[in-house]
């Protein structure tokens, strides 16, 4: 038997684990609620081992490299961990849920600021020659016309400034599809 992430986080520890739960919109309509239980409790049962004859059974962690005691089929914490989740906004969550939670709204980033992570990832030469697709990469982000993300942005101006596409009748079409709205990917 192999605990996953959470079952991993919630075994006792000398200091809090950190789990991280990426796009909770996308999983289960009963995962908020689900996770709200085990997180107040800081416990939930395995009941395979809890009808196990054994006291204590052996289980494996998550990342593969060791086995932990589960007692009675309890996995219970110690020590909360301190859990991120993440959203893209797709769907509302429980309000007691919710009412856990420090929210953090992570805005667009604004020219200056993809300047600065141009240059930081790929270098002044490439910020410099960069101006009109980064203008109108901002521009669209600004204007909530396209959702983009950053990394696309990194992705075209590094293709654009180390490979040989002059005179390549597909590269329009890369770069439109290297730039194409994160909500149009279907």
């Amino acid at each position: 038997m192999r605990l996953g992430p959470l079952g991993t986080a919630l075994l006792p520890s000398d200091r809090p684990r950190v789990l991280l739960i990426d796009e909770l919109d996308k999983g289960d309509v009963d995962l908020p609620n689900d996770l709200l239980s085990v997180l107040e409790d800081g416990q939930f049962t395995i009941p395979e081992l809890q009808r196990y004859p054994v006291c204590d059974v052996h289980v494996m962690t998550d990342d593969g490299l060791r086995r932990e005691p589960v007692r009675h089929g309890q996995v219970r914490c110690a020590e909360f961990p301190l859990v991120v989740l993440t959203s893209n906004g797709e769907r509302e969550f429980p309000p007691a849920f919710v009412r856990r939670c420090v929210r953090l709204d992570i805005r667009p980033p604004s020219r200056q600021k993809l300047e600065r992570i141009v240059e930081a990832h790929l270098g002044a030469e490439v910020l410099r020659a960069s101006g009109p697709r980064l203008e109108s990469f901002a521009k669209d982000l600004t204007e909530g016309r396209k959702l983009l993300a950053t990394d696309q942005l990194l992705n075209t101006l590094r293709l654009e400034h180390t490979a040989e596409h002059a005179d390549d009748p597909e590269w329009p079409t890369v770069l439109r599809e290297l730039l194409r709205p994160l909500n149009d990917m279907a």
